[in-house]
């Protein structure tokens, strides 16, 4: 048995590929709701990898603070001044962004 085949792989190993046993992945489902918490609008999910924090919803992926995260799964409702509000209105416009390549066959005006 050679030497090599006794070491482990290591998370610095340069590669084409994701090693993705590396990787620290943590996905909060969230119901994004009104105000009043009757309606369920949409469903989201907050997502850590590698200390970076994603909002998905709506079709579309952005990125957030540590702090955005932390506010919108304590409260995942829309309302005036709201992280989930903030949120919604970022992850809307990046939507109707993707929507307009789309209809333009991917290229900008």
């Amino acid at each position: 048995m050679s030497e090599n085949s006794n070491q482990s792989a290591s998370c610095n190993t340069p590669s084409v590929l994701i090693d993705t046993s590396c990787l620290k992945i943590q996905i909060n489902p969230l119901e994004i709701r009104n105000l009043n918490g009757a309606e369920v609008l949409y469903e989201a999910r907050t997502i850590e990898v590698d200390g970076h924090y994603y909002y998905s919803g709506l079709g579309s992926l952005i990125e957030i603070s540590r702090i955005e995260r932390d506010s919108v799964i304590q409260n995942p409702k829309l309302f005036y001044f709201s992280t989930a509000l903030k949120l919604h209105n970022r992850l809307t416009k990046q939507a109707l962004s993707f929507s307009v390549l789309e209809d333009n066959g991917g290229h900008h005006e």
